[in-house]
């Protein structure tokens, strides 16, 4: 009995640790905006004093850096990939902030999907019949095992060790999944990061 609840419970704190430690690191590593006031305005800086200036004007066309990015003439600048990327969330036939909409309400379609799971669980928990300390919960029957019920202290413990834990994961998640597919601009790293999103709910 007590090696059988070891592994359930050892198994469980190892799916949480998981999903724990990628929330981490997502949060603290993954979470920076493409597109922060400080970059908004270096770019509104660059568009100023560089793009309209006559110095950097071309000499053969008379085209300035400005109007050159706007027909994606400078493929190899820095200015040119953050135009497109600006340009692609906007303004394709399926625009980047409708498909980070779309992916959002899926995730969190997703994670309710795991909430009624561990609102089930934890009401299976709370529901057992009581048993006295020295009763055995779980009894062998033909099929497999039965659970008659569940003494108090291991229905507290349940409930401190499983359920609670499982909410602030799943809560967390939700929280820094939709941050995470917010601040992603590309088109092709939004469909990548809500797979990635799947595979840290399937830990």
């Amino acid at each position: 009995r007590i090696s059988q609840k070891i592994v359930i419970c050892t198994g469980v704190l190892l799916n949480l640790g998981l999903q724990s430690l990628l929330v981490l690191v997502v949060y603290f590593d993954m979470l920076d905006n493409p597109f922060a006031p400080k970059e908004v305005e270096r770019m509104l800086e660059w568009r100023a004093l560089v793009g309209h200036s006559g110095n950097e004007m071309d000499k053969y066309n008379g085209k300035s850096l400005v109007e050159k990015l706007c027909k994606l003439e400078m493929p190899m600048s820095y200015e040119q990939h953050l135009y497109r990327e600006i340009n692609d969330y906007l303004f394709q036939p399926m625009p980047g902030w409708a498909l980070s909409t779309l992916a959002i309400v899926l995730w969190v379609l997703t994670t309710t999907v795991e909430f009624r799971t561990a609102f089930e669980q934890t009401f299976a928990i709370c529901t057992l019949k009581g048993l006295p300390p020295e009763e055995p919960e779980i009894v062998p029957t033909e099929a497999g095992f039965k659970i008659r019920g569940i003494s108090t202290g291991m229905r507290i413990m349940s409930i401190f060790v499983l359920s609670i834990p499982r909410f602030l994961v799943l809560i967390a998640l939700v929280i820094v999944g939709c941050k995470y597919l917010a601040y992603t601009v590309s088109l092709s790293d939004i469909v990548l990061n809500s797979l990635a999103l799947a595979f840290v709910m399937e830990v």
